[in-house]
């Protein structure tokens, strides 16, 4: 028996000892395989299967498993038939560009809120927020959660089903839902939002497509831009031909990474002229422009 205090330590096979982290390892690999081979065999006699997420069902529609659907030997997509807590009904399609939450999450597949958690620091209570390719709902549920009951999100997603998902899965009084891209902000004012997130940016979103957006932020607001890997700093330079530039910087994870680039920027305040060089720098703060500041994970 061992004595107080002492690691537990079994041994296995010829003597070999094996830690309790080793264990652990062999137990979640055995789960690992034990539920491939669940799944295979309920492909193979054609049983579906549901689950509940807070008051929403998914049903199946197909026995293949999510994760062999959005695997390389899959098809690409999994659907399923949702009820709602209204008992109204939608046929969904999981995709790797269509992430729903409740049930890709699991696989770690990020609907948008990973992405936004580093504006959790700087998001004001009751602060007018947008946000550009909102996708299923989830992101722009956190971002609404974050502003509180007297703040207020708008949430611009051009692909209907996400749109139509999203009004019912996250209804919140302070959160809309608009089946729209960028050219839905032609009808609002200049200055509109505090602060604005641009959701799956493609590479050309250049100056020219992000422009309406920067347009609607007031001064003193910020800007997050999610893009694809390696095109962050094409990103920041587009930006730093916007009128009314702070700063801004840029966080990659890398080429060989398969997390976006995020792209932060920040507007001078109303009281601060813009006085950039030719090469828009900001030349009017020191001397020295913060355009290459450090974007904080």
């Amino acid at each position: 028996m061992s004595a107080p205090g002492e690691e537990a330590v079994s041994r296995i096979g010829d003597g070999v000892p094996a830690r309790p982290g080793t264990l652990r390892e062999a137990a979640q690999r055995s789960a690992r395989h034990l539920r491939r081979w669940l799944g295979r065999a309920r492909s193979a006699i054609g049983l579906r299967r549901g689950v509940k997420v807070h008051g929403v069902y998914y049903k199946e529609l197909s026995a293949e498993s999510l994760q062999r659907a959005l695997s390389k030997k899959g098809r690409g997509w999994k659907e399923y038939r949702v009820t709602f807590p209204d008992g109204s009904k939608q046929i969904i399609r999981a995709s790797a560009q269509r992430v729903y939450d409740d049930v890709m999450a699991p696989l770690g597949y990020d609907a948008g809120q990973g992405l936004l958690a580093p504006l959790l620091e700087i998001i004001r209570p009751g602060s007018r927020l947008l946000l550009v390719n909102a996708g299923t709902g989830s992101a722009a549920a956190w971002l609404g959660a974050a502003v509180g009951r007297s703040g207020a999100v708008v949430a611009l997603e051009p692909d209907e089903q996400s749109v139509m998902f999203a009004a019912k899965r996250y209804p919140r009084h302070n959160v809309a839902f608009e089946h729209a891209g960028m050219e839905g902000l032609r009808g609002e004012t200049d200055g509109a939002f505090e602060g604005a997130a641009v959701l799956r940016s493609l590479p050309g979103d250049d100056a020219g497509a992000l422009s309406e957006v920067w347009r609607v932020i007031a001064p003193g607001g910020w800007l997050l831009v999610a893009c694809s890997t390696g095109t962050g700093d094409a990103a920041a330079g587009a930006l730093r031909a916007l009128p009314g530039l702070d700063g801004v910087g840029v966080r990659a994870d890398g080429p060989a990474s398969s997390t976006p680039d995020l792209v932060f920027a920040t507007r001078l305040p109303a009281d601060e002229p813009d006085n950039r060089g030719p090469r828009g720098r900001n030349s009017g703060r020191g001397g020295e422009g913060n355009d290459d500041m450090e974007m904080q994970p």
